[in-house]
């Protein structure tokens, strides 16, 4: 069983620190760049913000067939699955040299399809690029994950 760290982020300065994990984004044998991934036990999917998707250029590898309405706390959103075999290794926060792929049920994480025009509210704008990523529960269900507050612990394992 090999075992990553995560670490504590504060998604905004007046905001409680929340439990992340960075990770390797590669479709098939390229690696397209890292993610940090907020560990959300309730979320379903796995889906990668808008900032981290236009950051990647995973937008313009969306598969706009293959879309669905995710829900969140806030509101609902679509997003598409991407062209190509995707694969998420997770890295250890501390040690870079330990790695692991994550195992994940398809699809493996959902992108939003492209950027939305600005609205004329600019800050609901600023908002929707602020979201996180979010590592769900595609690929939680196969770690054993420990998210320990009180001694800020970030631990998933996953059998090799």
């Amino acid at each position: 069983m090999v075992c990553i760290r995560g670490f504590w982020k504060r998604l905004h300065p007046r905001a409680p620190e929340q439990p992340f994990v960075k990770a390797r984004i590669f479709i098939g044998e390229e690696e397209i760049g890292i993610v940090e991934f907020l560990i959300d036990t309730g979320g379903g999917v796995t889906l990668l913000s808008r900032s981290d998707a236009y950051r990647l250029g995973l937008t313009e590898r969306v598969n706009k067939k293959k879309c669905i309405e995710t829900i969140g706390i806030a509101a609902t959103e679509k997003a598409c699955e991407i062209k190509g075999e995707p694969r998420i290794v997770l890295e250890d926060s501390i040690d870079s040299n330990i790695k692991v792929e994550a195992k994940a049920d398809k699809p493996v994480f959902l992108v939003p399809p492209e950027p939305p025009k600005p609205p004329k509210d600019r800050r609901y704008y600023r908002y929707i690029y602020a979201r996180p990523s979010v590592l769900g529960w595609n690929i939680l269900k196969h770690t054993k994950t420990t998210i320990n507050y009180k001694d800020e612990i970030i631990e998933l394992c996953i059998n090799s």
